[in-house]
């Protein structure tokens, strides 16, 4: 009895026991070791002191620990490295603890243990900071927790924070003040196009910040970049693996005192599923595609152009409505699961948005110099003011998944993006060139984009990590239908305060009715091999790959006029555009009166292709401790087609009007003073290629500005050589300083022009020679005379001066020196202090002005402050960009510049909750409340405003709930 009496309790004991462990639920240790250069340590150990558990890294640095709550100290090594010790990790049950990015410091002679304190939450800004200091080229990057100090919302107005760079309409971003085809942006390291294809950077605004682990700013190139850039490169990179599981879901308002709640707010009636950011069918064009030169005879098919005529919406009239706020939703999700030897990922992101500008007395006016050289005053040939109403509505949807293990990996990645945009606007237009006369017009116009992108991407380590292969496919297909776009001009007659309209063809133009469609398909192909090796006894890496892109797209216009059948008085006209297809159209019984004619516009329609195949080589060597080089060269293959007719019958057939094979070497090297001290030097040779709609016959019309765009079929792509030079600083924690020096001088630079005789059409041109030098200087500190443990106060500000120039020639000289005015001179070269150009080819006497897309300067200036204990933060943040040459001019006409435009934002955050899961941020835009100006400028005289309009101040409210 007595022996199962011990026996009983003994059994207790062992279930007691085995029960408790079986609830205590083991946490999670995870993080990644990279040796000092950011490069991955493959198989490095990671043990557990006084325990058998243990890991190794895989082929990207990664490991993961699973083991009971308690508190550990961990041991890390890797053959010729120091072994490092990391102390009181904390682990408790069902939690992942995320240390810092680990770096192990080689030292093949004395392996000696190093013993440092663990950090439980990631610091990305510290990791972000390494991989700047240790990047083989010169590059800048913000984290996704530099996002949500700034609380910027967005990808597109984080960036900015960077320097030398600025963000256009609050999504298209530009390096350098360079403007779009000088500035490139990829998804993940591969192309992908935005919204609008005819710009090398996508929309940033569209990515919410919780899918994001970084953007990385490229400053100079090395032969695995694509050529096509000359600013730099924006790479997105978006998360894969999540660090642990999170579902992250936010809801935002934003009140405009311009636009929100306005009465006056301009609209018309759309489609019911506008709000979804695509038309239902409302505005889809009424008639097929073989009778789209129909109604052409009205006298011979009678009938069926009754039947045509009546399939369109008879609506040409905005209508006043009252506007809402803005509103914004997002949701996000993901997680990792270990699969015997694997790890399966995944990440999903839904966001959407809905806003509303309104821009009263928005103008667009025109001027020109006086015939008279010794009159100095512009001279208004065109006078516009009125008001727009616009509704953009947002939707985009990334889904991504991903499976690895210790040597391979694979991620698949699909992203869908879907953009609506109404605008209606009433206009007055005061004419005072050729037809001098007062035209009132009403415009409906609406766009409809969407973008499918999918990617997928492999990874394959061999040899112990000294040898891994990448490889990417992404097809693309973009979308474009400008739907039943309506202008509807009518004079206006005042004759002793009375007021009466007529429609003109002659003086004020015809009501005009546009679809326009396009179709792209983008496919792009990435194949990456780099082997680690050694060189002359040093450490080296050799990468080499090829690079392929195809794209193809296929553009229409089809364009209807609303033309009368025999006489209309004018007493008939009121003013209003919808009595045109009510009491004035033509019918049955009334043969008199307004009809559809016109169809597809042959000279505007066009198919275009393009082909890049790219090989490369590089070789990243080490000199020595402090010296290292990273020299490649990249030779692109680059062929582009074209099919289309001009108004002339000039036909092109896929006509080759690109045949390209060019070589880009690099050269960036490396010297570093001490482990805070670097200079960077490099040169490189990029490209720059005109677009398809650049180099086309095609002529694209926008009812807002009243401005024409023209193709240009001989347009030539530019080539460029850049030299840089930077100093890096970097001191303790984030605090860093640099500053950079570049030179870039450019070949058959393209520039937007106006036209010699008319001046609501530009057309881009090539400049035979330009130069840009600049330099950059950048801080980033925390101020510690009023920091403490509790409260910190950081400060980021970074700034960039350019100079730059174009050498004038051909049809564009001799119109500026045949209408100076009296005592103006165009700029030449006999100043001293430039005559090094010569070196560059310059000779002294070329005339020159600055190069259009241009910034002079840049300012960011950013003040963060962070309450530790209380979960507070708040920054003031301000951008301008200086006076930037948009459009060259010609003859009489002035040039057009971009006006600075001072922004100042503030926003503020509060964190709730044990583990941080609620955020609350609210803050205000444009505080200062500026105008976007774009100005004329001409020689002894004030400048003269040619478009203007008021964005207004802004105040945003946004909640967020962060699940784990």
């Amino acid at each position: 009895m007595k022996n199962n009496s011990f026996l009983k309790k003994y059994l207790f004991l062992f279930l007691l026991f085995y029960t408790s462990k079986l609830f205590c639920v083991n946490g999670i240790i995870k993080g990644t070791i990279v040796d000092e250069n950011g490069e991955a340590l493959f198989a490095a150990n990671i043990g557990v002191n006084g325990t058998s558990f243990g890991a190794s890294s895989d082929f990207d640095g990664n490991f993961e620990l699973s083991i009971p709550p308690g508190q550990y100290d961990l041991t890390l090594s890797f053959i010729g490295y120091h072994t490092l010790k990391i102390t009181d990790v904390l682990v408790t049950s069902n939690n992942i603890n995320i240390l810092n990015q680990i770096i192990l410091n080689s030292n093949a002679v004395n392996l000696n243990t190093v013993t440092i304190s663990a950090t439980v939450q990631r610091n990305t800004e510290s990791a972000i900071m390494m991989v700047k200091k240790k990047s083989p080229i010169l590059m800048d990057a913000i984290s996704s927790q530099s996002f949500k100090k700034s609380s910027d919302g967005n990808a597109a107005a984080a960036a900015k924070r960077v320097s030398g760079v600025s963000v256009i309409g609050g999504k298209y971003v530009f390096i350098r003040g360079l403007g779009d085809r000088y500035t490139k942006t990829q998804l993940n390291s591969i192309d992908v196009p935005g919204l609008d294809p005819d710009r090398n950077a996508i929309q940033m605004d569209i990515f919410p910040t919780n899918i994001l682990d970084n953007i990385k700013i490229l400053k100079s190139f090395s032969a695995d970049l694509p050529a096509d850039f000359t600013g730099g490169i924006i790479d997105i990179e978006t998360k894969s693996f999540p660090d642990e599981p999170f579902t992250s879901l936010s809801f935002g308002t934003n009140f405009n005192n311009n636009s929100s709640f306005n009465n006056d707010y301009l609209s018309y009636d759309g489609s019911k599923t506008d709000f979804l950011g695509f038309d239902g069918g409302l505005r889809s064009l009424p008639v097929s595609t073989t009778a789209q030169s129909l109604p052409i005879d009205i006298i011979l098919d009678y009938n069926n152009m009754l039947s045509i005529n009546n399939s369109f919406s008879k609506n040409l009239s905005v209508i006043k409505k009252t506007s809402f706020f803005d509103g914004n939703f997002s949701f996000s999700f993901g997680n990792q699961y270990n699969m015997n030897n694997y790890k399966l990922g995944y990440i999903t992101s839904f966001s959407y948005k809905n806003s509303f500008q309104f821009y009263k007395n928005k103008i667009e006016n025109r001027w020109e110099k006086s015939s008279n050289q010794n009159t100095y005053n512009l001279e208004p040939t065109k006078k516009t003011i009125g008001d727009l109403g616009k509704n953009n509505v947002s939707l985009s949807i990334m889904s991504g998944i991903g499976i690895k293990n210790n040597k391979s990996s694979l991620k698949i990645n699909l992203l869908h993006i879907q953009n609506g945009e109404s605008k209606a606007g009433l206009f007055t237009t005061q004419n005072f060139k050729s037809n001098v006369n007062v035209v009132k017009t009403d415009i409906l116009d609406y766009s409809e984009r969407s973008l499918s992108n999918l990617l997928v991407e492999g990874k394959h380590s061999f040899n112990d990590n000294n040898l891994t292969y990448t490889w990417k496919i992404s097809p693309t297909i973009s979308k474009i239908r400008d739907k039943d776009v309506r202008e509807t001009p009518y004079e206006v007659i005042i004759n002793n305060n009375d007021t009466s309209y007529i429609i003109d063809p002659s003086n004020a133009s015809s009501p005009t009715r546009t679809w326009r469609f396009l179709d792209e398909t983008n496919f792009a192909i990435s194949n990456k091999l780099k082997y680690k090796h050694t060189l002359l006894e040093n450490k080296a890496s050799l990468s080499t790959g090829i690079y392929y892109t195809y794209k193809e797209r296929d553009f229409d216009v089809i364009l209807y006029t609303l033309s009368a059948n025999g006489i209309i008085t004018n007493s008939q006209f009121t003013g209003n555009p919808d009595e045109l297809l009510n009491n004035l159209a033509i019918s049955n019984i009334n043969q008199i009166g307004f009809y559809h004619s016109g169809g597809s516009q042959i000279s505007n329609k066009y198919n275009g292709r393009q082909l890049n195949f790219a090989p490369y080589i590089s070789e990243d060597f080490y000199f020595n401790n402090s010296l290292r080089s990273v020299i490649g060269v990249r030779m692109e293959l680059y062929n582009q087609f074209y099919s289309g007719e001009n108004q002339e019958n000039e036909v092109f057939n896929n006509e080759k009007v690109i045949d390209d094979i060019s070589f880009y070497p690099s050269f960036n090297f490396i010297y570093e003073l001490n482990k805070n001290k670097k200079i960077r030097a490099s040169y490189f040779k990029t490209t720059a290629r005109p677009s398809f709609k650049e180099k086309s016959l095609a002529q694209i019309y926008d009812v807002i500005s009243g401005t024409t765009f023209n193709g240009n079929i001989n347009l030539l792509p530019s080539f460029i050589n850049n030299f840089d030079l930077r100093y890096e600083l970097y001191g303790e924690k984030t605090n860093s300083a640099t500053i950079s020096l570049f030179y870039k001088d450019l070949k058959n630079a393209i520039e937007l022009t106006k036209f010699k005789s008319d001046e609501d059409n530009i057309q881009p041109v090539n400049s035979e020679k330009s130069n840009i030098k600049g330099v950059e200087i950048e801080v980033k500190s925390e101020i510690f005379f009023i920091s403490d443990l509790i409260n910190k106060f950081n400060l980021n500000f970074n700034t960039s001066f350019i100079s730059s120039r174009t050498y004038l020639f051909g049809d564009e000289l001799i119109s500026k020196l045949d209408n100076l005015r009296e005592g103006e001179n165009l700029s030449d070269n006999n100043d001293i202090h430039e005559r090094f150009l010569n070196l560059f080819g310059v000779n002294n006497n070329d005339y020159y002005r600055v190069m259009q897309g241009q910034a002079p300067y840049i300012i960011n200036f950013g003040l963060n402050y962070q309450n530790i204990e209380n979960k507070i933060q708040a920054g003031l943040f301000y951008n301008v960009q200086g006076r930037t040459l948009s459009v060259v001019s010609i003859n009489r006409e002035p040039d057009i510049y971009t006006a600075p435009f001072n922004s100042l934002n503030f926003n503020f955050s509060k964190k709730f909750g044990q583990n941080f899961n609620y955020n609350l941020n609210f803050g205000v835009k444009n505080i200062l409340n500026s105008n976007k100006q774009m100005i004329t400028s001409s020689f002894n005289t004030n400048d003269e405003i040619y478009s203007s309009y008021n964005t207004g101040r802004e105040l945003y409210l946004k909640f967020s709930i962060d699940l784990k």
